[in-house]
């Protein structure tokens, strides 16, 4: 069961560098006090803040927030500030960056850090109101046009920088405080808000704020139209909605002549009907909400709140969050990580802008088995099972007393969304009971973080006499002993070894092997396992070049050796081009097996016909098997198999040459080659191989889980008729 649990998956998010205990705690402080920024999430984990102002300055800065690093880091600054804009992340990963004022928009990418200005919208856009990214790829921009304050939509192409028209929305004069949120259908709600009146009413003046909005109102992307939905149930602007799990949408608080609200309701997609739920414990305005990973909302700050209280849509119910944030923050962002934690940032309160930042750590239960017991020097294995609905963020995982030691920790500096496992070495330091506690420290109760360790030490050894140490053996007196020695029955006090292959260059029996391999001249074998022989070509002038000698760890063969691997397996890299020295000169290998074979290459292109010189691995008969298959023959072969090679080849060209055809292939592969009585067979594991019928003078391709016989009578076999 033990192992069981070690094999167990150790999911979630990457390991973090640091981790926070249940509720509110410190992010650091960004560079500048920023209200009215963005906040965007990107690819790689990090949140993107841009632009803001703290009242009096309008900021151009950029900053990226780890939180595998719980730190801040400068991202290049836009080329002027921004605030009240818009911040999208497109569909390849990129933000567009678009609003405060007349300026054009800007493109940010992660990977250089940079910024690039995107093609200006069609009409002249006073203030941006809302983008949002739609399922095509494309994004949908609410703005308030210059000339006479109306609303207006427009649509931006990331992948052709264009921009074109979204229709006209149905109510021109919702230009500020409203909401927009991407409903499952792909339709965009537009939902309350008010209006910066100019040209509405002839009796107000310009800029002052018109009455409230319950009106709600929906763009269709596939028909590029606008049309009216039920109004909410209340007038209502600066509120927040946040799309649901299960398609709704919740909208809640915000301000009406009537002052600040505390009550909520749903937009429900099937019915495009509103629905009351469950009134806040506050009234609010100017906050901001987040979906966190167990699909509650959280919504926090706003007016002149620092609480923060969390909606959980299966019982209708809110709920504070206990404790509070360290400061009343109006027009935070509330940003959930990938850890499941809440990053909120910025915002402002009576007249003080701020650029601190905290983190909301959500607390979560687990599962640890109470108790843990030893025998002597033994290793136990404990499972750590995230029971509750959000990740167990675990900073460490300690013991109280060094008689019990973590050996494999699989858990600390990570987001376990399931299982996690802790490895206990207990190494008793003195005789009788031993006890500690393991710690697991992370966003849990304590109690259920606790794990009592006992165990039992050894009495004490009785003395034993000391005995005389051993005769050390240095059997060829050349200073290094047996057991260390690279070449023991030869001195080489100096141990060279050039190839690297732990058999001295004293006791090499075939080249060495640290010269790369060269075209049609030589090829490097190293052996795998068992036993390997190689024979070098005739007229080589080294004494054994007639014999076979056994393959010690790696050597440089000539091209023309026969090599005997039918007891053993080994390594074959062959030059796959032709040039005779650099760096960077391809190999082709591979793990060759079962097999008598003399290999061969061509040492220039002219005789290749190809740049890529082929190796070749013909087939050789084991002596007295000439004529295996002949009908007076005493000793017939095996399933008649005279002749065979298994092959796992790496890269490169490789051809088998068989009696009957010969077999190519191509990169990474398995495959077998088999001289029978009646043929030559090639059957193939993994990958393809081409082979050519020497009998029927054609190519047949073979593929993995197939075969193919090229039919011929080998080694004096009488091919039956029929």
């Amino acid at each position: 069961m033990m192992r069981l649990l070690v094999l167990l998956l150790l999911l979630a998010v990457p390991s973090i560098a640091w981790s926070a205990p249940p509720g509110w705690s410190g992010a650091g402080e960004m560079s500048t006090p920023r209200r009215g920024h963005s906040v965007t999430p990107l690819a790689t984990g990090e949140a993107l803040i841009v632009g803001g102002d703290d009242g009096t300055t309008v900021s151009g800065s950029a900053q990226l927030y780890d939180w595998r690093t719980n730190a801040w880091s400068a991202a290049r600054p836009l080329p002027e500030g921004r605030t009240g804009h818009a911040a999208t992340r497109l569909a390849d990963g990129r933000v567009l960056v678009i609003g405060s004022g007349t300026r054009p928009g800007l493109i940010y990418e992660r990977a250089s850090d940079t910024w690039s200005p995107a093609a200006p919208p069609r009409v002249d856009f006073g203030a941006i109101t809302g983008a949002t990214l739609l399922r095509s790829g494309k994004v949908l921009v609410l703005g308030i046009r210059t000339d006479n304050g109306t609303a207006v939509a427009e649509l931006y192409d990331s992948a052709t920088d264009t921009w074109s028209s979204a229709g006209t929305p149905v109510d021109l004069f919702m230009t500020f405080g409203f909401t927009t949120t991407l409903l499952p259908g792909g339709e965009v709600l537009v939902a309350g808000g008010e209006c910066i009146c100019i040209n509405r009413l002839a009796s107000r003046s310009a800029g002052v704020l018109a009455p409230f909005y319950n009106a709600a109102q929906i763009y269709n992307p596939t028909t590029n139209t606008w049309s009216s939905v039920a109004p909410m149930t209340a007038a209502r602007s600066l509120h927040t909605a946040t799309a649901l799990r299960d398609g709704r949408v919740l909208v809640a608080g915000g301000v009406n002549s009537s002052g600040a609200l505390a009550t909520a309701e749903f937009y429900e997609p099937a019915r495009r009907a509103w629905v009351p739920a469950a009134a806040m414990t506050s009234p609010r305005y100017g906050h901001s909400a987040a979906l966190m990973v167990n699909g509650h909302v959280m919504a926090a700050g706003g007016t002149t709140l620092r609480s923060a209280e969390t909606y959980d849509p299966a019982t209708n119910a809110w709920v504070p969050v206990p404790g509070g944030m360290s400061a009343f923050r109006h027009s935070p962002t509330t940003t959930t990580l990938a850890t499941g934690q809440l990053l909120v940032t910025g915002g402002f309160h009576d007249g003080r802008y701020l650029s601190s930042a905290e983190i909301y750590t959500p607390p979560t239960t687990a599962a640890i088995d109470p108790a843990l017991e030893f025998t002597d020097r033994s290793t136990q294995t404990l499972a750590v099972r995230n029971t509750g609905e959000f990740p167990l963020l675990i900073s460490d995982v300690t013991t109280t007393a060094d008689d019990f030691a973590i050996a494999e920790d699989g858990c600390s500096r990570r987001a376990v969304t399931t299982t996690c496992v802790v490895r206990v070495r207990f190494t008793p330091s003195a005789p009788g009971e031993r006890t500690a506690s393991l710690v697991v420290s992370g966003n849990t109760d304590p109690e259920q973080s606790t794990v009592a360790l006992t165990g039992t030490g050894p009495a004490p050894p009785t003395p034993t006499p000391t005995a005389e140490p051993p005769r050390v053996a240095d059997a060829d007196g050349d200073g290094v002993t047996d057991g260390g020695d690279n070449c023991p029955t030869t001195a080489n006090a100096d141990q060279a070894d050039r190839d690297g292959d732990r058999i001295g260059d004293r006791c090499e029996t075939l080249p060495s092997g640290d010269a790369p391999p060269v075209a049609g001249r030589t090829a490097t074998a190293r052996l795998i396992s068992g036993e390997v022989l190689v024979k070098l070509p005739a007229g080589r002038r080294l004494a054994q070049a007639t014999n076979f000698v056994p393959l010690k760890g790696v050597a440089s063969i000539p091209i023309g050796s026969v090599v005997d691997a039918r007891k053993g397996r080994v390594a074959i890299d062959a030059a796959g081009d032709f040039r005779t020295g650099g760096a960077n000169r391809r190999l082709q290998a591979a793990i060759l097996a079962a097999a008598l074979f003399r290999l061969r290459q061509a040492s220039t292109p002219s005789q290749a016909g190809t740049a890529i010189p082929p190796t070749d691995l013909v087939l050789q008969t084991p002596p007295g098997l000439e004529r295996a298959c002949a009908a007076r023959n005493g000793v017939r072969p095996i399933k008649g198999i005279v002749r065979s090679l298994t092959a796992n080849t790496i890269k490169g060209i490789f051809r088998a040459v068989g009696g009957a055809s010969v077999t190519t292939v191509s990169g990474n592969a398995t495959w077998i080659v088999q001289d029978r009585c009646n043929g030559t067979l090639t059957e193939v594991g993994r990958g393809t191989a081409t082979v050519r019928d020497r009998t029927l003078g054609r190519t047949v391709k073979v593929r993995a889980g197939r075969g193919y016989l090229a039919r011929a009578k080998l080694f004096s076999a009488r091919m039956k008729r029929g």
